[in-house]
């Protein structure tokens, strides 16, 4: 799989986040639903986002990231109906100067050889996404945006116009700093859920 890299770009995340409730929605495309203002479209992670009791039941749970595009306020159902979302929106800021960021999918497979089989037997079993980035140290603004134990959402730029969206869970951090060059900070993440381009 291949590693995306870019050195430049931008990187955004939380700001703030305001709770909406029983918030309209317009059918997008077969059974999938969005928020129907788009000012309220990037979906809080740390709260989970529900439906109203009519559409509950109806929820996909086997799309994107179990049911819900927290990216640009998307949820599947398994049935046409009219849902509402209650739950929390947010809205996005700069997270600081980015030096350079990484972008690397991988595959887990389990083995499934049987017994008495000549050759090794594999089935793939999920896919996982790990995102590292170097910023200036001197921002400082990027840690007020994190919470231990609880998922972000990050929003990078490959160039103007295209990027990625991802959810994780920020896991190591480091601090380069050395003679005659711009401090830097290593932040590594590991992402939960599907990514989603734009």
């Amino acid at each position: 799989m291949a590693i995306n890299k870019a050195t430049s770009g931008a990187i955004y995340g939380k700001s703030t986040s305001t709770t909406m409730t029983d918030e309209p929605t317009t059918s997008a495309a077969g059974n999938i639903y969005q928020i129907t203002s788009s000012l309220h479209q990037v979906i809080d992670p740390t709260t989970l986002p529900t439906l109203n009791t009519s559409s509950a039941t109806y929820l996909d749970t086997t799309w994107m990231d179990g049911g819900w595009d927290y990216f640009t306020g998307r949820v599947k159902l398994m049935l046409a109906t009219s849902p509402t979302v209650t739950g929390k929106w947010i809205t996005m800021t700069a997270l600081g100067s980015v030096v350079s960021w990484s972008l690397a999918p991988n595959k887990t497979v389990q083995e499934t050889t049987a017994i008495g089989d000549t050759w090794k037997q594999h089935t793939q079993i999920e896919n996982g996404v790990n995102f590292t980035m170097n910023r200036y140290f001197v921002d400082t603004d990027f840690w007020t945006h994190v919470t231990a134990g609880s998922p972000i959402l990050i929003k990078i730029w490959e160039d103007a116009v295209t990027g990625f969206w991802l959810k994780g869970f920020v896991t190591s951090f480091g601090a380069t700093m050395s003679v005659g060059k711009v401090d830097d900070e290593a932040i590594t993440m590991q992402v939960s859920g599907p990514i989603s381009r734009f």
